[in-house]
C-alpha cells in the first residue's frame, strides 16, 4: 500500500484556474478525514523532508515564524512534530531546500503548458504545488550547476529554489494564509526517484521560449 497526499486539483489550464475558488474549500478528505496541517506535517516528515512551523506566505519560496516565537530547527523527529503543532494548529508547514530535494518555479500560465507538454510526452514527474501565481516542480537535490549551466540571468521568470532557502509546503488547512496547494501530490513512488533537471529542461525552456516569442510579438 502506497501513501499518497490529496491532490487539490489534476494539471491542466482549467485546473490551474480554479486556484481561486479552490482555496476557500474545505480540505480533501482523505479515507473520510480532512487532512490538517499536523497530519501534512508528519507525512512529510514520514518522506525524510526535515519540516518546521512557519507562515505560509504568497510564493513558495519565503517564510516566517511571524507570531510563533523561538528559534527551531527542521526536523523529521514525529513527537516534535506533534508537539509543534499541538501548540500552533493552524501553522504552516516550512522545509529547507537542497538536501532531499529542489524546486523549479515558474509563472502560472508557463507552468501549465510545462506541466502539460511534460505529462503529453510521458516524462516522469516529481511532486508539483502551486500557490497564487506560480507552479514549482520539485527536482532532484544536486541540480545548482545544471541549472546554472541551462539557465541565463535574463530568464528571470524562471526561479531554482536551492540549498540554504526556504520553501512553504501545502498543509492542507483553510487558512487565509494557507496559498501554497499540491497539482501533483508527493506519492511513495515520486518522492524517492525525483527528476533531474536536465530531465525537464528541453521542454521547460522551449515552453518558456515560445512565451517569450509570444509577448514579443504582441
Amino acid at each position: 500500500m502506497t501513501a499518497s497526499l490529496p491532490s487539490w486539483r489534476a494539471p491542466g489550464r482549467s485546473a490551474c484556474r480554479r486556484a481561486d475558488s479552490e482555496r476557500a474549500r474545505p480540505a480533501p478528505p482523505v479515507h473520510g478525514r480532512a487532512i490538517t496541517p499536523l497530519k501534512a506535517a508528519l507525512a512529510y516528515a514520514r518522506w525524510g523532508w526535515p519540516v518546521m512551523v512557519g507562515a505560509a506566505t504568497p510564493g513558495c519560496y519565503a517564510a516566517g515564524l511571524d507570531s510563533i516565537s523561538g528559534v527551531l530547527e527542521p526536523t523529521t523527529h514525529l513527537e516534535r512534530i506533534h508537539q509543534w503543532w499541538k501548540k500552533w494548529p493552524e501553522a504552516g508547514i516550512v522545509t529547507p531546500v537542497g538536501e532531499v530535494f529542489e524546486a523549479i518555479t515558474l509563472p502560472i500560465r508557463v507552468g501549465e503548458r510545462v506541466l502539460e507538454a511534460l505529462t503529453e510526452r510521458g516524462a516522469w514527474l516529481g511532486p508539483v504545488m502551486s500557490d497564487d501565481g506560480t507552479i514549482s516542480l520539485l527536482i532532484e537535490s544536486g541540480q545548482t550547476g545544471a541549472w546554472a549551466d541551462s539557465v541565463d540571468a535574463s530568464r528571470a521568470e524562471l526561479v531554482h529554489t536551492g540549498p540554504g532557502q526556504l520553501i512553504v509546503l501545502p498543509s492542507g488547512g483553510t487558512g487565509e494564509n494557507d496559498h501554497t496547494r499540491w497539482v501533483v501530490p508527493p506519492t511513495d513512488a515520486n518522492v524517492t526517484r525525483l527528476p533531474r533537471f536536465q530531465e525537464l529542461s528541453p521542454i521547460l525552456l522551449n515552453v518558456h521560449r515560445a512565451q517569450q516569442r509570444k509577448r514579443w510579438l504582441r
